[in-house]
């Protein structure tokens, strides 16, 4: 399990609240504190976990990207923005491989519009991440057509020159307990309906069957710990993988 499957996790046991509440970004955040703490009760690493936010101001008929970034390690998710519009849903970007990046792709390079009308400028489909002389750059397809700006949330770290920018944490074991934490601490910030008593209600009965699946879940990890010898603990690794 990777970070965009413990994030999708994590909406699931909140039971799917709106878009935007909260944002990813805000769950990501959230559950970066949750894998710090989780691979700090491991003593697996002794470094930090976080993730940060950088934004990419893309310009009419160019492609390419310098990333400068300082601690710019991992990417694990890009979406546009549109701050003109306060009820802009964002949207998604997947990510590629450079040499990929215009397989099965049937329209122009320089195509100006999103092929769904999302009311931004923002036409971005594809983004690839890559190095080249010891920087990180992104490009994205189609080039675009008119300025517009991509939030790129990524993790914080420095990987080396040859590690896969794709690289991600894999969490083999209790990710039910990560997910169940952040969704946890994710509740105020969640809304499902219009009425403010109505989420109030939901966030209450969820306060309580979330902390119930988190004593049962801690106590089935903490029990894991107390029995793990060196040759069956878990490897908690990094592997490439953004979808896995």
């Amino acid at each position: 399990m990777n970070i965009r499957g413990l994030l999708r996790g994590v909406r699931i046991h909140a039971r799917d609240p709106r878009a935007q509440q909260p944002s990813d970004r805000t769950l990501l955040h959230l559950l970066s504190v949750q894998i710090q703490n989780f691979l700090t009760e491991l003593n697996v690493y002794g470094n930090n976990y976080s993730v940060d936010e950088t934004v990419l101001t893309v310009t009419p008929n160019t492609g390419e990207y310098l990333i400068g970034v300082e601690g710019f390690g991992k990417p694990i998710e890009v979406r546009t923005r549109h701050l003109a519009d306060p009820a802009y849903t964002e949207r998604t970007i997947d990510f590629f491989e450079l040499g990929d990046l215009h397989y099965q792709w049937d329209l122009p390079n320089n195509f100006g519009q999103a092929y769904w009308q999302d009311g931004s400028p923002n036409s971005t489909q594809r983004i690839a991440f890559y190095r080249r002389q010891g920087n990180i750059y992104a490009r994205v397809l189609p080039v675009p057509a008119q300025p517009g700006q991509l939030s790129i949330i990524y993790q914080v770290g420095v990987f080396g020159s040859t590690t896969p920018l794709g690289e991600d944490v894999l969490v083999p074991e209790h990710h039910a307990l990560l997910e169940v934490r952040t969704a946890l601490v994710a509740l105020p910030h969640c809304e499902w309906f219009d009425s403010e008593d109505a989420n109030q209600a939901r966030r209450k009965e969820l306060a309580v069957s979330l902390a119930d699946q988190r004593d049962a879940l801690t106590k089935t990890f903490r029990a894991n710990i107390i029995n793990q010898t060196a040759s069956t603990e878990p490897d908690y690794r990094e592997v490439w993988s953004f979808d896995d």
